[in-house]
């Protein structure tokens, strides 16, 4: 594009005499600046968060991230929680069974909860930062080994937690200098960066999804509601890092009883409901359990309803259209949370490609 602009701009030049220079000189100013917009993008690299307890790579996975032309793994490889006896440190740590892909860039993410960091003394924080270096260099040595590009570290910070979340981020960066360190983001943090902050970090993570009322009996799907997202997202604005973005594709169950919430069941779909048994369609998405039964590891009573919220392909390629002209433009990064859930293996990999493909 950029060589047609060239050939035309010369072209004119000869043909046409040197005092309809302002003339053209405007039509030119234009149509090159049009080109050089045409080739400022840089299409990002193509990404899935693998959240699961065990780490297992097998053929099958490696072929479908193939198809979809993925090339990086955020993978969670623990939690960090508070404990009253043993305090902060980090839990539910990743079972590596399998090496990681040679053929995928590997980003080590780190899940700290809220409530740890309300808990945390500011004389902890450099205790809990080697803490968590310990783990992560040991999973990482298991797992692969050798240098690293980046870490995440993922955290639904609030404006009580917000200086020792930072200080702690400051912390591990000292650790790891010569590492990108990004973190998640919210859409709240996300619209309201005066008031929550900007992380000390090269990057952020725009999490686009669970934005509705979890426990309200009315909402029809709090995992994606673009209505919602748009009275947050601003085509125009700016973020003061640079973003990268995250789409949801799983789904789970929301339990009712009474009307009141009572729990989350995660990792299912309508379909796996219904071939239950103990459940019956009472309207779109909903089910009413027809006798007490234990499933799941959960009880449930008669009467009990039980929501599912699950991702459709054209609610999904909204979210992409309303969350492109956001990404950063010199590459960044575009995942879908997360890897082998059931509604990321129900949605077809075309649609998929249609959606990576709205950031290109």
């Amino acid at each position: 594009m950029q060589k047609r602009c060239l050939l035309i701009k010369t072209g004119l030049r000869r043909r046409f005499p040197v005092q309809m220079g302002t003339f053209l000189g405007l039509i030119l100013s234009v149509f090159i600046s049009a080109c050089s917009t045409k080739t400022s993008s840089i299409p990002p690299q193509r990404a899935v968060y693998y959240w699961q307890s065990t780490f297992q790579w097998q053929l099958a996975d490696q072929q479908k991230a193939d198809s979809l032309a993925i090339d990086r793994l955020y993978v969670k490889f623990f939690d960090v929680e508070f404990s009253p006896a043993l305090r902060a440190q980090p839990v539910a740590v990743l079972d590596v069974q399998t090496p990681f892909p040679e053929k995928l860039e590997i980003i080590p993410v780190i899940y700290i909860t809220n409530d740890c960091l309300l808990k945390l003394q500011a004389d902890e924080i450099e205790w809990l930062a080697a803490r968590i270096q310990e783990k992560l260099d040991e999973l990482w040595q298991i797992g692969r080994g050798g240098p690293q590009k980046e870490i995440q570290i993922d955290c639904d910070w609030t404006e009580s937690t917000q200086d020792r979340y930072f200080n702690l981020l400051n912390e591990l960066k000292s650790r790891y200098a010569e590492q990108v360190f990004s973190v998640t983001l919210r859409l709240y943090p996300f619209r309201y960066p005066e008031k929550m902050g900007v992380p000390p970090v090269d990057r952020a993570m725009l999490m686009f999804y669970n934005m509705g009322e979890l426990k309200s009996i009315q909402e029809t799907n709090s995992i994606l509601n673009n209505e919602i997202a748009r009275t947050y997202v601003d085509p125009a604005a700016t973020y003061p890092l640079p973003l990268d973005i995250a789409l949801p594709a799983f789904s789970w169950g929301v339990i009712f009883r009474n009307s009141q919430f009572l729990g989350l069941m995660g990792d299912f779909n309508g379909d796996i409901v219904e071939a239950s048994g103990f459940f019956s369609s009472f309207a779109p998405n909903i089910y009413l359990c027809r006798k007490d039964t234990v499933w799941r590891a959960k009880f449930f009573r008669e009467g009990d309803h039980l929501r599912i919220e699950a991702i459709s392909d054209s609610n999904l390629l909204s979210a992409a259209r309303l969350t492109a002209p956001l990404r950063d433009r010199s590459g960044g990064t575009v995942s879908f949370f997360q890897w082998n859930a059931p509604n990321f293996s129900s949605l077809a990999d075309e649609d998929l490609e249609t959606v990576f493909s709205v950031f290109d």
